[in-house]
């Protein structure tokens, strides 16, 4: 493609080329100057063109080259502190070194005190978690006998509220007996019949009162009558 060129260009040069060729030595020269400083202004131009392009770049990036830089100089800052730091670490180190070997046996100590005491909690929990299947089913034993003894204290409780009202019951049918016993008890009084001895002295209480009537009868001239009020014993026998 690059030899077509400048075939092409061999065979119909521009016009300024022409020009240059048939030109004479002294315009020749004239020329080169020219065409030295056509060169060096479309160089500079370039170099113009790059470098705004460049300051255009460098504006979009400049905040971001002075946050670096910023941190760069906290980072120096840093250092410096981290410096100092490391002296201060060499230092306590160098204080902490001695008391390295007994930290070293307290930790081997404490460590072998650690499994023996974690070895003894796994032991405690296998016979714990014995100990609290037993207490389980001793729990669950003891609550089945207390729900059978709340059962049987219902059963209980209304058996007695039954026998209470039973007993109320007695009660009321004893004091109406008793209320039935002693109108009996009067009107058995009222109706009972006498005794020999007693008949046998309402007699004589009788004949007393005839033998009497009788002498006042004879002494007054009248003569005394029975009346038909006198006692009767139980049966209808009449005194």
């Amino acid at each position: 493609m690059i030899e077509g060129i400048e075939q092409d260009t061999l065979e119909d040069p521009p016009l300024l080329f022409r020009e240059y060729v048939g030109a004479p030595p002294e315009l020749k020269k004239i020329m080169d100057s020219q065409f030295k400083l056509l060169k060096t202004w479309a160089r500079l131009k370039a170099k113009g063109g790059w470098y705004s392009w460049r300051d255009q770049l460098l504006g979009g990036v400049m905040p971001t080259l002075t946050k670096n830089a910023e941190g760069l100089k906290k980072v120096s800052s840093q250092r410096k502190e981290l410096t100092k730091d490391k002296l201060r670490l060499k230092e306590l180190r160098a204080q902490l070194e001695p008391l390295f070997p007994g930290i070293k046996e307290q930790h081997a100590s404490v460590k072998s005190q650690l499994d023996t005491l974690r070895s003894q909690r796994e032991e405690i929990e296998l016979a714990d978690q014995e100990e609290l299947r037993r207490v389980r089913e001793e729990i669950s034993i003891v609550n089945e006998g207390l729900e059978s003894r709340h059962r049987e204290m219902e059963v209980q409780s209304r058996d007695a509220a039954q026998l209470s009202a039973e007993e109320a019951e007695l009660r009321r049918m004893i004091e109406e007996c008793k209320g039935k016993i002693e109108r009996a008890e009067r009107v058995k009084e009222l109706n009972r019949g006498f005794e020999k001895n007693e008949v046998e002295g309402f007699k004589g209480m009788k004949s007393r009162s005839e033998a009497n009537d009788r002498k006042s009868s004879t002494v007054d001239g009248h003569l005394w009558v029975g009346s038909d009020s006198s006692p009767r014993i139980k049966g209808g026998d009449v005194l």
